[in-house]
């Protein structure tokens, strides 16, 4: 008899908070801002603790060592990933708010063809992620997995 882990998903979501406005305040309440963060002044158990844990988003500022991101035209993603499926949200119009659209999935490559045209109606939504042999979640999915060599997987410290 095998036994199989089985993960729990314990993330809530992650929404900007208004800032707490004074009383009478003819002002409309401050959002929080999604915060910045510069690539080279920030440690990765840092950068894990704070964002990736908490699923929390964030501009990175500056790029990775070793990274290949400059080439990431629409025409070599294609390339390398056009041919995979990922799921997107279809909005019945561009002023419909994300999230109410309709789940469908479509390659990679119609995917960044409809945004090249000015289609704002399709949205690249969360992808769904596998699991390995063992059961454990993998760390990312497609298109993401076809790009991997175009970025160092973990962040060496360089003492």
């Amino acid at each position: 008899m095998s036994s199989k882990t089985s993960f729990e998903n314990r993330y809530n979501g992650f929404s900007l908070r208004e800032a707490s406005s004074r009383k009478g305040s003819a002002k409309a309440p401050k959002v929080e801002l999604i915060p910045e963060v510069n690539v080279d002044e920030i440690e990765p158990k840092d950068f894990y603790e704070r964002f990736v844990a908490e699923r929390r988003p964030c501009l990175l500022k500056g790029s990775l060592k070793d990274a290949k991101f400059g080439e990431w035209t629409n025409e070599y993603m294609k390339q390398k990933a056009g041919d995979k499926k990922v799921n997107i949200e279809l909005r019945a119009n561009e002023k419909e708010s994300f999230g109410r659209g309709k789940a469908e999935s479509m390659t990679f490559g119609d995917f960044l063809q409809r945004l090249e045209k000015g289609d704002g109606s399709v949205y690249m939504t969360t992808q769904d992620l596998g699991t390995d042999p063992e059961g454990r979640p993998n760390v990312m999915s497609a298109p993401v997995t076809q790009l991997q060599d175009d970025f160092p997987l973990r962040c060496d410290d360089d003492d």
